[in-house]
């Protein structure tokens, strides 16, 4: 069987792609695929390398987790024993020893025996710690003393204020008030017959704050992820 081609040569060459044009249209069809393939590699080929990176980082974190856990309490004691040791100091601060104010105050007295300088014997002895008042007042300590001073002579009542001032026991005090009283006659025919009735108020020294302890600033501990 013979096939004819009855369409003139001219219209024939028409209809056919230029070379040039078909190659740049390749080319542009190349391009496109190369494009997606690369798209298609950043795309799964190194999102599976993320995905098995964040696998590792959070195999990571699990194994660090219970010691940061643990960490975190430990700091919670830190702090909660650092806070006890400043309401610890406080109240140190705030104590008073009184055995050892008493036995201050009885070398006083005594004086080592020299009673030519003063003779005193009590009659009252009151103290008050410093501590809270009413609301958020703090009320101030007191030591109330009150007795004789031996003979009419006011030199000797003197002496005694000047050496209960003078003597450490005063250190833990702020003031008091001055020596005076009025002179009593015994009729016992002792000795001595007669003795200056006096009686004196100290105020302490409020008491010094606690020191602040290192690390007791509370730093908020970090949650855990």
């Amino acid at each position: 069987m013979i096939t004819v081609n009855l369409i003139p040569k001219e219209i024939l060459r028409k209809e056919r792609t230029p070379a040039g044009q078909f190659a740049a249209i390749l080319l542009g069809v190349l391009a496109v695929v190369g494009s997606i393939a690369a798209w298609g590699y950043m795309e799964f080929g190194r999102l599976a390398e993320v995905e098995s990176e964040l696998k590792k980082v959070t195999a990571e974190l699990d194994v660090e987790r219970p010691f940061q856990l643990h960490a975190d309490r430990l700091l919670k004691e830190k702090l909660e024993y650092a806070r006890r040791t400043e309401t610890i100091q406080g109240i140190g601060a705030a104590r008073v020893l009184w055995s050892k104010k008493l036995d201050q105050m009885w070398d006083v007295i005594q004086n080592n025996g020299d009673s030519d300088r003063h003779l005193v014997w009590l009659t009252t002895l009151g103290a008050r710690s410093p501590g809270k008042g009413s609301g958020k007042t703090l009320s101030d300590g007191l030591v109330n003393i009150a007795g004789y001073s031996a003979t009419d002579q006011s030199k000797r009542l003197s002496n005694f204020h000047r050496d209960l001032m003078e003597s450490p026991f005063f250190e833990g005090f702020s003031e008091i008030n001055d020596p005076e009283g009025s002179v009593t006659y015994f009729k016992d025919d002792k000795e001595p017959k007669a003795a200056w009735r006096f009686s004196f108020q100290m105020r302490m020294k409020p008491p010094a704050p606690p020191r602040r302890v290192a690390g007791a600033k509370r730093p908020v501990p970090k949650k855990a992820p």
